[in-house]
């Protein structure tokens, strides 16, 4: 007599058989037990995951299905947060693929993700995958991912400033006068970033205090640093001699000379010579009295007073304006 083996349950099975007996030949009995493995499968997964709240990775687990017994088929997968900290909000949330589909005597492995926010509870929570047979529905496993969020958030992108150290130059140099600037990006930040720069010192009452310049912006396109150059600019000293009055007295001297000479001809022709003569000491002395009544004089500008200034170079991100760094160097003028 044939037994179908779907008519077993599984486990241990115990078939009797009993024969009554004929003319011909006694009855007697007899049992055999049968243990019957079902086919099904396995969820384990890779372990448990440490988190900051909006981190973007270290928060997956890898679950693995493992058939048994000749199991083959698909195997529809779920995943759900069953356990959280009291009063927590913005709890995480999970996915992984619907389904896996086992073909052979292999494992088949999904990947769980589950994702935060920056205003997610930190504390302990416990996620669990669900695989079911699809074709039965009739075998279901599961398996549970332990979640630690931790506080905080990832590091928003940001940059610093720097520069190649401080200036000495001469008043009125046009060498040697600059330094660079130096834009180094962190955390992924790129973007246009906005240059200014301003001249401060302590010196009182300086003259032609310094100036400068720099490009108006820069541009992070990637995880390199950017330079620019930073001009600084001062005003040489200039002079100018102003003539004495003793100088201009002898140079009047000889024209006064001539007109006398002049009043000291002979009579003949003496009314034509002594008008010139007198015009002649009429325009000198003249010359004279223009003279002034000082000694000579020094005169022109001081340019750039000597001394230490400070330049301070300001970055601002040029997308938010959130983000404003500053870096500063010294110049000494000589």
């Amino acid at each position: 007599m044939p037994i179908q083996g779907s008519a077993l349950a599984a486990g241990s099975n115990t078939i009797s058989a009993t024969y009554s007996g004929d003319g011909s030949y006694g009855g007697s009995s007899n049992s055999a037990t049968i243990t019957v493995s079902e086919s099904g499968f396995a969820l384990k997964n890779s372990g448990s995951i440490s988190v900051a709240a909006g981190a973007t990775s270290g928060n997956t687990s890898i679950v693995t299905v493992t058939p048994s017994n000749g199991f083959v088929g698909v195997v529809d997968l779920s995943c759900a947060v069953t356990t959280s900290p009291g009063g927590a909000s913005d709890l995480p949330t999970c996915s992984i693929p619907s389904t896996v589909n086992i073909t052979g005597t292999s494992s088949v492995s999904g990947t769980l993700d589950v994702d935060t926010t920056s205003s997610t509870t930190a504390g302990s929570y416990a996620v669990t995958v669900t695989g079911t047979d699809a074709t039965t529905g009739k075998i279901t496993e599961t398996t549970v991912v332990n979640v630690t969020v931790t506080s905080g958030t990832t590091v928003a992108g940001s940059f610093t400033l720097s520069n190649s150290g401080s200036i000495t130059l001469s008043p009125g140099a046009t060498s040697g006068n600059t330094a660079n600037i130096t834009v180094t990006p962190s955390n992924g930040f790129t973007g246009a970033v906005d240059l200014s720069c301003a001249v401060t010192t302590s010196i009182a009452n300086p003259t032609d205090i310094p100036t400068c310049s720099i490009p108006a912006s820069v541009t992070i396109s990637g995880s390199s640093a950017v330079t620019a150059t930073l001009t600084v600019t001062t005003t040489a000293s200039t002079s100018a001699l102003n003539q004495s009055p003793d100088s201009i007295f002898k140079k009047a001297g000889g024209a006064a000379l001539a007109g006398m000479l002049l009043l000291l001809l002979p009579i003949r022709g003496r009314r034509w010579s002594r008008l010139l003569g007198m015009i002649v000491l009429a325009i000198a002395f003249t010359a004279a009295g223009c003279g002034g009544s000082s000694g000579t004089q020094q005169t022109g500008a001081s340019g750039t007073t000597a001394g230490t200034y400070t330049v301070t170079v300001t970055g601002v991100d040029a997308s938010t304006g959130k983000i404003t760094e500053t870096t500063a160097l010294s110049v000494v003028v000589n």
